[in-house]
C-alpha cells in the first residue's frame, strides 16, 4: 500500500491544493502499481533470495520501469 501511495496517479498536490484524477487513466495506472507491489515483496520473499535482499526489489522496479520507459519510447512519448 504505501509503494501505491508514493506513485500518485490518482491525485496530486500543487498550488491550489489537493486535486483528484477519477478518469480511465487514472484507475489503469493506479490498478497496475496496485499490482506491482505483491509482485515486488514476491521477489524479495523468493526461495533464491535467501538474505531477503531489497537490491533484488530494486533491480525488479528498474526492469518494469525500463520496460515501461522502451514501450513509451517506441510510441513516440520520449523525447529530448
Amino acid at each position: 500500500m504505501l509503494f501505491a501511495l508514493l506513485h500518485p496517479f490518482p491525485w496530486e498536490w500543487n498550488s491550489i491544493g489537493f486535486t483528484g484524477h477519477f478518469g480511465a487513466k487514472a484507475s489503469i495506472n493506479t490498478t497496475a502499481i496496485l499490482a506491482t507491489s505483491p509482485w515486488l515483496y514476491t521477489v524479495r520473499l523468493f526461495g533464491l533470495n535467501a538474505n531477503r535482499s531489497l537490491l533484488t526489489c530494486f533491480v525488479a522496479h528498474n526492469a518494469k520501469d525500463s520496460g515501461v520507459l522502451a514501450i513509451k519510447y517506441f510510441q513516440g512519448f520520449v523525447g529530448g
